[in-house]
């Protein structure tokens, strides 16, 4: 008897956080965990050769800077107020690469790779949900995507404890409404090819989401590129110039309030204002690789956006010249540069604070918060 109500508290033990996570009120405030293009990798063993040296240092920086990471955002968890609900990844949570020819891995490392990221994840004591916005290190190659469908896709499904069957998918947290989109979904056949894009299903069912959750109080969006192209390459829809249109139309006229996302290795926010209606744009970088960066570089503000426009001009790539210099004049404010860190986000009615911290720390870097127009119900930067 005693044996049966030993395992009966351990399971209710390991069940609290999802347990709190479904069945509490969910008011505001509440917090969540922003990380981007972590980058994870394995030794992989191979005798017959030696691995480039800058292919190489991606599983060792794993090493010196993973389990400092997971340890921090941990302590996070259990001391930060309001405590974070979930963890979210803007795509490239793991490497994919083979540290020998630069190319994908093969399956069976990928998997390795896969299920050694899925490890130290159990192992940290990280008890929250942990979702991810498919990236291009993920599905390098076609060969990978079974990997992701059979091995991640039922790790996120665990930890959230409701059904994800699909790379993306949508989700409420109390009046707030969260959307995790896939730029490289199969219909699009971008595996290989990186042309980012949504495709016109995808598309049509961020419409109707969009339509059903109109009445939420904010709505977020998850996607591995960005919407707005601060920088030259990496912007989604490229592929597709109707669709990017299209797409970021919804963006605007449903209020959608930040847009997050990465690839491009760096820390950037953005206000982005088109007919009256805005939405705010962050990009995030936890890069395994650059976490002990001490001083940020290559910063950009608004006072930069001429030159911006000046040099996309000068761009051999004159369709990356078309869209920056279509975007640029719409950003309204702009800071950019290439801190390393992590975001937790903390949602209080109409505002939201963004604490960005530096590396692996528990410092916080930069502070911006987002508030809303009360008429237009634009979301706007109040501070950065």
């Amino acid at each position: 008897m005693l044996r049966t109500k030993k395992l009966i508290f351990l399971l209710l033990f390991l069940l609290l956080p999802f347990l709190l996570f479904y069945s509490q009120n969910k008011s505001e405030p509440f917090s969540f965990i922003i990380t981007s293009d972590i980058h994870y990798a394995v030794n992989i063993q191979n005798n017959e050769e030696t691995p480039k040296k800058e292919n190489n240092i991606r599983w060792q920086q794993s090493e010196l800077t993973f389990k400092p990471l997971l340890n921090t955002l941990k302590e996070q968890v259990n001391e930060y107020t309001p405590p974070p609900v979930f963890w979210i990844n803007t795509g490239d949570l793991y490497d994919g690469y083979d540290p020998y020819t630069g190319q994908s891995l093969a399956p069976e490392y990928v998997q390795k790779e896969i299920k050694s990221f899925i490890t130290e994840i159990d192992d940290s004591g990280i008890n929250i949900p942990i979702l991810n916005a498919k990236g291009n290190h993920e599905v390098k190659s076609r060969h990978l995507f079974p990997a992701y469908k059979n091995i991640f896709l039922p790790f996120m499904q665990n930890r959230f404890q409701e059904p994800i069957d699909n790379t993306y998918f949508s989700f409420n947290y109390g009046n707030s409404h969260f959307i995790i989109l896939d730029v490289l979904p199969d219909e699009t056949d971008n595996g290989i090819n990186h042309n980012f894009d949504l495709g016109e299903k995808q598309l049509k069912w961020l419409e109707n989401d969009l339509m059903k959750n109109k009445d939420s109080e904010h709505i977020f969006v998850f996607q591995h590129v960005v919407a707005v192209p601060p920088v030259a390459t990496g912007y989604l829809n490229l592929r597709n110039p109707e669709r990017g249109e299209k797409y970021l139309k919804l963006l605007l006229n449903y209020h959608v309030r930040l847009v997050f996302a990465g690839h491009r290795h760096t820390l950037c926010i953005l206000e982005y204002k088109k007919e009256n209606n805005s939405f705010v744009q962050v990009m995030t970088n936890t890069k395994l690789f650059d976490l002990q960066t001490k001083e940020p570089e290559n910063v950009i503000t608004e006072k930069d956006i001429p030159g911006l426009i000046a040099k996309a001009k000068l761009s051999s790539n004159n369709v990356s010249a078309a869209y920056i210099a279509d975007f640029a004049p719409n950003i309204t404010r702009i800071l950019q540069n290439n801190m390393p860190g992590y975001i937790i986000a903390v949602v209080d009615n109409n505002r939201i604070t963004l604490n960005y911290y530096a590396g692996v720390s528990k410092k916080l870097y930069k502070q911006f918060i987002i508030s809303r127009d009360p008429e237009t119900r634009n979301s706007v930067i109040d501070k950065m």
